[in-house]
C-alpha cells in the first residue's frame, strides 16, 4: 500500500467515524426527548431548542470534535508504531553487542605467535570464532 492509498483509507475512516458519531448522537437525542417529554427544567428546554430548532449549528462542531477524535487516535497509533520501532532497534543494538563480546572473547582464546603477536585461524577455528558449523559438521 503506498503513501496516497493510506491517506485516501484514513481519510475514509474519518468519514465513517463522523458518520457514526452524529448517529449515535442523533440515537442518543431522540432518547432524551422521549424521556423527558414535556419536561419543564430549563436543562432540557435548552437542550430541546438546541436538537429542534438549533441543530444545524452544530454540525461543523461536531463534525471537528469527530475529526479531532480520528486525529488523536491517529497520532496514537503513529506513536505507537515509533515505540515498536524503537523496542526493536535496543533489542537488534543488544544483541549486536553480546555478539560483539562473544566474539571477542573467542578472540582472546585463539593462539597468538609469541614473537609478533600475529594469529593465524585455520578454517576450523574461523567456524568456531564465528558460531558456525565447521564444513564437515552441517
Amino acid at each position: 500500500m503506498n503513501r496516497s492509498e493510506l491517506t485516501n483509507e484514513l481519510s475514509e475512516r474519518g468519514i465513517w467515524w463522523q458518520v457514526g458519531g452524529f448517529a449515535v448522537a442523533g440515537c442518543v437525542s431522540v432518547a432524551i426527548l422521549q424521556i423527558w417529554d414535556g419536561s419543564n427544567y430549563w436543562a432540557y428546554r435548552s437542550f430541546e431548542i438546541a436538537v429542534k430548532d438549533l441543530y444545524w449549528m452544530f454540525v461543523l462542531p461536531l463534525a471537528g470534535l469527530f475529526e479531532g477524535v480520528r486525529k488523536l487516535f491517529e497520532k496514537a497509533s503513529e506513536i505507537r508504531a515509533a515505540q515498536r520501532e524503537k523496542i526493536v532497534r535496543r533489542a537488534q543494538e543488544r544483541e549486536r553487542r553480546q555478539l560483539q563480546s562473544q566474539f571477542r572473547a573467542r578472540l582472546r582464546d585463539v593462539p597468538r605467535d609469541p614473537e609478533t603477536g600475529a594469529i593465524t585461524i585455520n578454517r576450523e577455528m574461523l567456524a568456531d570464532l564465528l558460531g558456525e558449523p565447521a564444513d564437515g559438521d552441517a
